[in-house]
């Protein structure tokens, strides 16, 4: 899948583990999820709310299980460009 940011900047989303993606639970469906995990078929994606980072702007493409696509841009145009990164990456 490829989409444009709003800055015109152009991401896919054709592989795993990519650095400028994450995946999102709310607080309200943590329980649900949470226990959705634990139980064949596995964890209930419909839960799941997808988030997208922007390397060249720092905007965020947030898509809500329904389809609903949201941009949110950084007030600050030296916010990190790498909010969705892996913690592990962090640390290393």
């Amino acid at each position: 899948m490829k989409f444009m940011c709003l800055c015109g900047k152009i991401l896919t989303d054709n592989t795993d583990a990519l650095p400028y993606k994450a995946r999102m639970v709310a607080d309200e469906d943590w329980d649900q999820f949470m226990v959705s995990c634990t139980k064949p078929p596995g964890c209930d994606i419909r839960l799941l709310t997808t988030i997208y980072q922007c390397s060249h702007c720092g905007c965020l493409r947030i898509v809500k299980p329904a389809g609903n696509v949201v941009f949110f841009k950084p007030e600050d145009e030296h916010v990190s460009r790498t909010l969705l990164r892996s913690v592990k990456s962090e640390a290393g």
